[in-house]
Parts: structure tokens; C-alpha cells; sequence
């Protein structure tokens, strides 16, 4: 069984919320409405969405999620398949790693992904033929078996023992099918199977894509898929030949159910149940909705009279009747994309867009998801009609936690306000210009606000890269020369200096200073910083992300590494005074500069001023405020991270929640360190009373910038005491001695470092 220790990890955690709010814990924010695919396994219906899994209990109407936090051995599932006979779920990844779950266990065989074969090894589909799995992958055949969960042999069942990319598989008739790209192969189940001359192509049928082969009526059918834009084509098996089989043709076919007399089938916009006379008895295609259905799978409970479909739009849906629908989905985003993140008080947003390394466009579909009150909203094409016109949304911004702005790369900059979108600026309307050529090409690659409320905007391949709109709505653009619409811009960032820094690919940096005058630019200045002493001193000319700590100090992450801006006041003074520095760490004796050669995606400063740090391929880093010492590196090996690749970052200030953007998907980390209250009049303690099962940390809340804390028991003794982190100190419930403290209340008391202010509260151990 896969033991998935973990000390960030609270298994058992009574609801999401109190997951959310438990420090060192992670929380998964993935699209679950990405329904792909439905299985029913006792009380439990499950449903693949997007890289993930969650299930919805039908006896207490409880929702499980089902990803890496939870024990699940990777993320990237490509299909799942229950086997009733052993109570289990077996979780194919699009790796080839398999898990099989049963009851809470979780056990992972990892056969195929360490096969030696050179091809692709994901899990296409899963069919049971008695206890055996027969495990359809991008090269052949694997069979298991489901009593002792483990893997009986591999067949290749290509001439010559050749890899086939296998769909779908069956056994019907004493014969096994598979079916393939180039058509379908077939062998008497009794035969050797491991003998690749058992297995023949079937020549009578289909030498295109059959995607799925199903049995019904005593028949047995198979369906093509179309090419392009074109509807799938079913086949019934008559004899030695392949007929038309025209009921369920000129459709796009998603999945196809058999539950005893009734077929379940899954269209592109309907479910159809159809009987043994091929008679419609149940037809599910509105969920009285805005959102148009997108049935991908289907599942029938018969005990109950319940159709259960698992929608791309919705997630899982449950029909007790053609117009009686409800849908079971967790609050997520609506994809797996995080191109920025941005947090406002306990508000976050996410811009979902995306685009190439070198700042190209991927034309991805409009989306900013709004996290707020736990509960995830968003702007797309279903809710705001207009942006059907708009893609790649890479940034996001607000001043004010109501008036929200969205850089598109080549639609201009978006103004929404209550789920409306208001504006949309470009070169018609705004200093902004368009690139030369294309009128209607404006891209925005970065937004920033500074204290004042004046919005800065990156304009990329543009010749003017640098504006600002005014808090009174006027609009300038900065007179920076020397740019051509093959210039690229990118992030951007207003820092405490007044100053604006903007990223440009391929150039550098852009540090603009307008002497606090956004509209009158004759007294600016400005300067470009690249590689080479007295030059700013850049590993590469490729910055990626930058951010200012507390001190003013501007942190630079390239794609070959950190380097920090300490006197950022003086890049305009010349020499090297104005450089970018490297961090120098000692390593087993030897002096090494700090992340050097390693790309660097995101950096976040959260209130105790430590450094988080993304990375290309090293996964997520937490660095002291120095920069000095490494606090934690998290991985896919030694934590729930969904992957290594970190795609963006944002903290949530107030609460110390930093949400982490990876190529799988989102996820968040309750962190130690939180914003400082002025006053210590009202402090918090989480949980408390710490009860038996409690295993992590115990936060002390709503406490002063480094606040002195000191943990007593009754008599007056010191058992612990540390240091806030912004407003938050953490105790883990042992004493000094690191012993477990015994059960009693304890006093905390709490003073600012110069002992002005105090503030008091206590704690109830009860383990």
C-alpha cells in the first residue's frame, strides 16, 4: 500500500474550510467542472475532471476531493474504471501510473511506467473481464489482476509484436477486440495473448480512428471517430462484415454505457437513454442553466432511477428527471490555467490566459476566476458575452477590489465591474498604439497600479510600451524611444521609489521615472537595463518576474537566474552602484551564487519578508529574508506540489495563503506568515480547543508587525515562545524541551518589540 506520509498533510481534515485555514497544509483549486468521466462504486459516484478526481457520497451528500494532497500518486488522470467485484477504483494517469482505491487505502503499481519500452505508456481506457484488467495504453496491452493487484504480462499486439496505440477494449463472444488507430485487433480470448500471432487485424473494418467498442443487444458495435469538424460514424458487427449503423451516427459520440436493457450515450450537447428497441426513454439535454451542456460521460443508478452525468461545462450533474437537475460540483476554477495571480484583501483573481516563452500568442479562451468567501466565480464567455471576441488574458489587476482590469495580448485592456464588462481600451480610444499593420491588435503584457490610483500598462510590440491612465481617467503614454512593433514588453511593476519597471523580453528592463508627475513628462527620465557591469548587471536579458520586498530592495527572476536590485534608487547614478547583485550562499564549504542557470518563474514577498521563489523545473522555494537561507523547497517527491513546474504566484496578505500556479493546476499553502495589526486588542487562536486529533500547527492570530509571544501554563512556568511573522506566530504544542505539553490552559501573552503594545488570550489543550 502507498504510505503517504506527509507533516503538511491533515488527511482527515473535517471540512475544506478548516483545511484551508490549518497552517502548512496545501488546498487544491482545480477545475472540477471539467466533468470527463463517470464511475458508480457503492455509495460513491466519481468524476474524473480535468487533471483531478472528486467524489460525491450519495448516503451523507458529502464531496471528497481526489488529487496528490489526498494521497493520489500524481496528478494528469486520463481515465478511471470500478470494479465491483473487488470494491475498487482503478485511477490510470496519462504517465501509465496506476492507482487502485479501495475503501480509504490507496495503492499504487507503477509496472508500466517503468516498463522498458520506448513509446507512449498512458492509460487509455480500462475494461474488466472477470478479476482481470485489461489496461489499453499508447503501446499495447497490460493485464492485471484485480484479486492480488498485480500485473499478469504485456501484449503487444501489432505484427511482429509491433506497439499499437490502443483506445478500447472488450471481450465479446469468446473474442477480445482492441481497437486503434489503424482499425481493430481481435484474438480468441483463450488463446495465448502474449503470442502476437493470436492477434489479427480485423480487415473488414474501419481503417480509421475507432475510438470505442461496445456490446449491446448481443451485438457489438464500434465507433469512428470523425476527422475535423466531422460526426462520428458507428459500425454494427453483422457476420464476418461491419454494417452502418445510422441511430446513433452524424452525432459526436463521447462515451457509450450499457446497464443491462438500456444504452447510455453520450452526445455533444444530450444524453440519450435508449432501450433494447432502441426507443428513447430518457433524453437530458438542459440543465436550467446558461451553460449549454457538454456531456462527456454518463452513469446509471438503477436503484434509485438516477442518470448521473459528468459535463464539461458543469461538472456532475444529477437528473432524477429530464427537467429535475442538480448539479454536485466543487467551487473551482473552470481550467487548470493560472497566468497571474493577484490578491486583494482576502479577494484573489486570476488571469487564465496564456502565452508562449517568447511572448507569443497561444489564442486560449478568455477566463479570470475571482476566489472570494471561498467561493470561485468567473469572467468568461458564458457569463460576459463580449469576450467571445477576446483571448489570451494574461494579467489582472484592481485598486479596489470592484473595478477590475484584465490585460488581453492583443485585445487591449478590459474594465469590468459587477460581472459587467465596462471598457475595453485600445488605440481608438486610449494612448494605446496597435502593432504596425494590424489596426486591431493591441497587446497588454503587464498592469500595475501605483498608490495614487493611477493605472500603468504595458503596450508590447508596439512603439510606445509605456502608459498610464489617471485616476481621473486621462490617459499618456511615456516618451521612451527606440522601440519597433518587434519589440516585446512584458510584466510590470510600480514600486515604493515611484519608479515603473517593465520587463522586456529579449532587452531587459525598462526603469521609468516619472517624478511623481504621471502627465507631464518633461522632467522624466528613464534607462534600460541588460547584461554587463554598469549596465545593470542581468544574468539574462530574459526577465521573467520581479518584486520588491519590504526594504525597497527589487528582486529579478530570469530564465538563468536571481539577481537583486539593493540600492534600486540609483540605476539612474550610473557605474555599477546602480547594478544588479548576485546572492552568495555557502554550500559544503563552497561560496555558490544563489539559483544560478535556474529559470525563474515567479517571486512572491509575504509579511514576515521572506522570499517565496517559483521555479522552471525545481519546484517552489521559501528563502529567509536575505535570501540566505533556504526555509523550505517543495517538490512532487516530498510534498502534494502537482507539479515541478511553476507557472505563477500571488499571496493572499491578510490570511498568508499563497496560491501556486502549475502546468497541472492550482493549489494553495497556508503559510506562517500573515499582515500585522496595528493593535493587539482582539487576538485569535486557530483551533482552539486543540482536540485529539489535531496534528498541526496551532496559529496565534491578529498580532503586531514581530510581536515578542510567550507561551505560560497556570502556574506562571514559560513553556515556548517565539516571534510573529507579520500578524502571526505559530506553536506546535510542545514546550521548550520539545516535549508534549500537557493538557490545561495556557496563557499567551504578546508584546511589540518596543513594548508599547500588548495584548493577551489563551489556549485550551485538549489532546
Amino acid at each position: 500500500m502507498k504510505q503517504f506520509i506527509f507533516f503538511l498533510l491533515l488527511f482527515n481534515a473535517s471540512s475544506s474550510f478548516a483545511q484551508r485555514n490549518a497552517i502548512g497544509t496545501f488546498f487544491d483549486h482545480l477545475p472540477y467542472k471539467q466533468g470527463q468521466q463517470l464511475e458508480i462504486l457503492g455509495t460513491k459516484v466519481y468524476c474524473q475532471s480535468g487533471p483531478g478526481l472528486f467524489a460525491y457520497d450519495n448516503e451523507d451528500e458529502s464531496i471528497e476531493r481526489l488529487n496528490t494532497i489526498s494521497g493520489l500518486t500524481e496528478m494528469g488522470v486520463s481515465c478511471i474504471s470500478a470494479h465491483e467485484a473487488s470494491g475498487t477504483l482503478v485511477v490510470g494517469y496519462s504517465s501509465g501510473n496506476l492507482d487502485f482505491i479501495r475503501g480509504n487505502e490507496i495503492l499504487n503499481r507503477a509496472d508500466i511506467i517503468r516498463a522498458n519500452i520506448i513509446s507512449n505508456k498512458g492509460i487509455n481506457s480500462i475494461h474488466f473481464y472477470g478479476d482481470t484488467a485489461f489496461i489499453c495504453t499508447g503501446f499495447g496491452l497490460v493485464l492485471y489482476s484485480m484479486t492480488k493487484t498485480e500485473a499478469l504480462g504485456t501484449i503487444l499486439v501489432g505484427p511482429n509484436e509491433s506497439y499499437q496505440n490502443l483506445q478500447s477494449s472488450m471481450v465479446f463472444q469468446d473474442t477480445i477486440y482492441a481497437s486503434s488507430s489503424t482499425g481493430i485487433w481481435q484474438a480468441p480470448i483463450s488463446s495465448d495473448l502474449s503470442d502476437f500471432h493470436s492477434w489479427v487485424k480485423d480487415s473488414n473494418s474501419i481503417n480509421f480512428n475507432v475510438n470505442a467498442l461496445f456490446s449491446f443487444n448481443n451485438e457489438l458495435y464500434i465507433n469512428a471517430e470523425g476527422f475535423s469538424f466531422q460526426s462520428d460514424t458507428v459500425y454494427r458487427k453483422s457476420g464476418s462484415t461491419w454494417e452502418y449503423f445510422d441511430l446513433l451516427s452524424n452525432e459526436t459520440n463521447s462515451s457509450f454505457k450499457v446497464y443491462s436493457d438500456l444504452l447510455l450515450v453520450s452526445q455533444s450537447t444530450a444524453v440519450e437513454v435508449l432501450d433494447k428497441n432502441w426507443n428513447n426513454v430518457r433524453r437530458v439535454f438542459d440543465y436550467q442553466s446558461n451553460i449549454t451542456p457538454a456531456p462527456r460521460d454518463a452513469a446509471w443508478d438503477a436503484v434509485n432511477n438516477t442518470l448521473w452525468v459528468a459535463d464539461f461545462n458543469q461538472g456532475l450533474v444529477k437528473s432524477n428527471d429530464p427537467f429535475n437537475n442538480e448539479i454536485l460540483t466543487p467551487s473551482s476554477p473552470a481550467t487548470a490555467s493560472s497566468q497571474s495571480v493577484f490578491s486583494i484583501g482576502e479577494q484573489v483573481m486570476v488571469a487564465a490566459g496564456s502565452r508562449t516563452n517568447n511572448w507569443l500568442n497561444t489564442f486560449s479562451a478568455p477566463h479570470v476566476f475571482i476566489l472570494e468567501e471561498n467561493e470561485w466565480s468567473g469572467l468568461n464567455v458564458f457569463t460576459v458575452n463580449a469576450l467571445a471576441t477576446v483571448n489570451d488574458l494574461i494579467d489582472v489587476t484592481s485598486f479596489d477590489g470592484d473595478n477590475i482590469y484584465v490585460a488581453s495580448y492583443g485585445g487591449g485592456l478590459l474594465h469590468f465591474k459587477e460581472d459587467q464588462l465596462l471598457e475595453t481600451f485600445d488605440n481608438r480610444n486610449s494612448s494605446l498604439r496597435n502593432i504596425v499593420g494590424d489596426s486591431t491588435y493591441v497587446a497588454i503584457s503587464g498592469l500595475d497600479f501605483d498608490s495614487d490610483g493611477n493605472l500603468w500598462v504595458g503596450n508590447s510590440r508596439s512603439l510606445a510600451p509605456l502608459h498610464v491612465r489617471t485616476v481621473d481617467g486621462e490617459w499618456a503614454q511615456m516618451p521612451v524611444t527606440g522601440f519597433s512593433s518587434s519589440d516585446f514588453s512584458g510584466r510590470l511593476m510600480h514600486t515604493s521609489w515611484g519608479h515603473v519597471w517593465l520587463s522586456l523580453p529579449k532587452r531587459g528592463i525598462l526603469v521609468y521615472d516619472y517624478n511623481n508627475t504621471p502627465l507631464e513628462t518633461d522632467d522624466d527620465q528613464y534607462r534600460f537595463l541588460s547584461k554587463g557591469a554598469t549596465s545593470g548587471n542581468l544574468p539574462s536579458l530574459e526577465v521573467e518576474f520581479m518584486a520588491e520586498d519590504e526594504n525597497g530592495e527589487i528582486w529579478i527572476g530570469t530564465n538563468l537566474g536571481l539577481r537583486v536590485f539593493f540600492s534600486p534608487r540609483r540605476v539612474f547614478d550610473g557605474g555599477t552602484q546602480g547594478d544588479a547583485s548576485e546572492i552568495l550562499i555557502q554550500q559544503e564549504g563552497y561560496t555558490e551564487v544563489l539559483f544560478d542557470q535556474e529559470s525563474i518563474t515567479g517571486i512572491v514577498i509575504d509579511e514576515a519578508n521572506r522570499k517565496w521563489l517559483g521555479t522552471q523545473n525545481s519546484g517552489l522555494f521559501l528563502l529567509s529574508a536575505d535570501g540566505k537561507d533556504q526555509i523550505h523547497n517543495f517538490t512532487q517527491r516530498n510534498s502534494p506540489l502537482f507539479s515541478d513546474r511553476i507557472i505563477s504566484l500571488g499571496l493572499m496578505d491578510p490570511t498568508g495563503e499563497l496560491f501556486i500556479g502549475t502546468d497541472k493546476g492550482m493549489l494553495s499553502y497556508k503559510s506562517e506568515a500573515t499582515s500585522p495589526f496595528a493593535e493587539m486588542e482582539n487576538l485569535y487562536v486557530y483551533p482552539n480547543p486543540v482536540k485529539p486529533k489535531h496534528a498541526g500547527l496551532i496559529a496565534i492570530k491578529n498580532l503586531s508587525d514581530g510581536a515578542d509571544v510567550l507561551i505560560v501554563d497556570a502556574s506562571g512556568a514559560l513553556i515556548y515562545q517565539t516571534t510573529a511573522m507579520g500578524g502571526q506566530a505559530t506553536w506546535d504544542g510542545r514546550d521548550n524541551n520539545r516535549r508534549d505539553a500537557a493538557n490545561g490552559v495556557y496563557l499567551v501573552l504578546a508584546s511589540s518589540p518596543d513594548g508599547s503594545i500588548r495584548g493577551k488570550t489563551k489556549i485550551l489543550l485538549a489532546r
